[in-house]
């Protein structure tokens, strides 16, 4: 069974909740801080908020911090190729935000580490 299968048999006020909950579970949030240089902090929708401890370890995924524009994978990939060039720092949590991170060559799979099985990188280039 396809997934518009599964939207044709619930409705269209069921299908728009599916779509939503979703793209917000696929979605990256991206944002800037300009100080001496550039501080791109990416983060997952689905995990802002949260704090996760392992051990003397821990992610607090504040949202002054991380909240900031809502962009898919492919948007993010560019930003980062061109906030590399801009001599960019980067803190980079959740699987998709890392995917795209790999993807636009910041990190490779050697640089990610996790917290309680959520990945996260840091880079200073």
């Amino acid at each position: 069974m396809f997934i518009q299968d599964i939207l044709y048999q619930r409705g269209p006020q069921m299908n728009y909740i599916i779509i939503n909950k979703i793209f917000k579970k696929m979605a990256i949030l991206v944002k800037t801080h300009k100080t001496y240089r550039l501080i791109i902090a990416v983060c997952d929708c689905d995990i802002i908020g949260k704090h996760f401890e392992q051990g003397n370890k821990q992610l607090d995924l504040k949202k002054d911090f991380y909240e900031g524009d809502k962009k898919d994978d492919a948007d993010v990939i560019e930003l980062l190729k061109n906030a590399q060039r801009d001599d960019a720092t980067f803190n980079i949590v959740g699987k998709n935000s890392v995917n795209a991170a790999i993807k636009a060559g910041i990190v490779s799979k050697k640089g990610i580490m996790k917290i309680q099985g959520i990945p996260y990188a840091l880079c200073l280039l």
